[in-house]
């Protein structure tokens, strides 16, 4: 088979998988096979190839469309839980978006999340809550991402780590996580900068000024000696978060 044309496969096959049940428009193709180049003792005589039914075509393919479907909507759910409940009655029609315009290009469960949450961003209605809660989210899927995707600082300077991050957020960060749950109250403005980084509780807290400052002053690696003796504390505390290097 050629490359072409497993890929007309491929591409078929994902859209029978996100469409909606019912509204596939085409059965989904077979592959055809070359035929063996290896010499037989006789030469067979010219049949008609036996047709197999295909994928979509078996009684199980709706279950499997289903299977796999509920299977994407329960990762974007574990992985952006308070975004979805902000989305309330319009989740689903999003989520059904969302899956029709990505057909499944990767195996990941993180990046699955936060390609949906990037979408949110680009397709729906500007909404601050939203937007807040989709960004915190998506830095939360940063702080999840194994130590190897860190750069190695060189010695004698400091780094960002490529899974944290200090977010201005225009609203106190804990009272947002609870009202969305439904915990709590809708928070008043409350405009505080906050640090997501991997060795975090919750991998969200606070940020003070000085690690705003600290954060701001490592756009590009920078010499441990300066930034230590000025902030002091606070290259402490990131680095124990794991939100810089050394």
């Amino acid at each position: 088979m050629t490359g072409s044309a497993l890929a007309s496969w491929q591409a078929a096959v994902a859209a029978a998988i996100v469409a909606p049940p019912g509204t596939a428009d085409e059965p989904v193709p077979s592959i055809e096979r070359r035929p063996s180049s290896e010499p037989s003792g006789a030469p067979e005589p010219a049949t008609e190839p036996e047709r197999r039914p295909t994928a979509a075509e078996r009684s199980g393919w709706p279950v499997t469309i289903a299977l796999y479907r509920q299977w994407r909507v329960f990762r974007l759910m574990s992985l952006a839980p308070l975004t979805i409940a902000l989305l309330g009655q319009h989740a689903s029609s999003l989520i059904d978006a969302y899956l029709a315009e990505d057909r499944g290009s990767t195996s990941y469960a993180a990046r699955d999340a936060a390609g949906f949450l990037r979408y949110l961003h680009a397709n729906s209605d500007r909404d601050p809550w939203l937007d807040q809660m989709s960004t915190l989210e998506l830095a939360f899927l940063a702080a999840r991402r194994p130590a190897s995707v860190d750069p190695q600082p060189l010695p004698g300077t400091l780094v960002r780590s490529r899974r944290a991050a200090v977010l201005q957020l225009p609203f106190d960060v804990l009272s947002l996580m609870r009202w969305a749950s439904g915990r709590g109250e809708q928070p008043e403005p409350d405009p505080k900068p906050v640090l997501v980084a991997p060795k975090l509780t919750g991998w969200v807290r606070p940020a003070s000024v000085a690690e705003l400052d600290v954060w701001q002053q490592l756009t590009e690696p920078a010499a441990a000696d300066s930034i230590c003796l000025r902030f002091p504390g606070a290259v402490a505390t990131m680095h124990t978060a794991g939100a810089i290097l050394v």
